[in-house]
């Protein structure tokens, strides 16, 4: 195995430094992803498992995700119906975290039209419609609420 290029080197939250380097010369077949930490911790893995771990570290050091929602605010009492898509930041999901629990607190804050609906009856979704790398299984979440 020749010197590990193109490699990256980045810090984590204490100060530790941690190395990734990909191997293209590997005689098994694929490339080969190997991790190298401060404390000369070593792991390597083939591309599945390393696109996987980078998809959850990806997510593990996210605080926000901005994603793309389509929001609907209907009033039957006054036969109004509002539909609009809009970009929204909202706190990144953990991993294992309810979804739907998450969508309850996060996405239904973006419903509503303002104070003059506000003691109006309402009818209320919001669906994410895009979500970036790594957060694409949020797409198609979906929240309802009446009130």
């Amino acid at each position: 195995m020749s010197v590990p290029a193109p490699f990256t080197s980045t810090a984590t939250r204490d100060g530790s430094r941690i190395i990734v380097a990909r191997h293209d010369d590997v005689t098994a077949g694929g490339p080969l992803i190997t991790i190298l930490t401060d404390d000369l911790g070593l792991l390597s893995l083939a591309p599945g498992p390393a696109e996987t771990l980078g998809r959850l570290l990806l997510r593990t050091v996210a605080d926000t995700v901005t994603v793309t929602v389509s929001i609907t605010n209907s009033y039957p009492e006054l036969g109004r119906h509002f539909a609009h898509s809009e970009e929204a930041t909202l706190p990144a999901p953990a991993d294992g975290a309810n979804l739907e629990e998450w969508a309850q607190l996060h996405l239904l804050q973006l419903t509503g039209e303002g104070p003059q609906y506000s003691s109006t009856y309402g009818v209320y979704k919001v669906r994410i419609e895009s979500a970036p790398v790594p957060f694409e299984h949020l797409v198609r979440l979906c929240v309802h609420a009446e009130g």
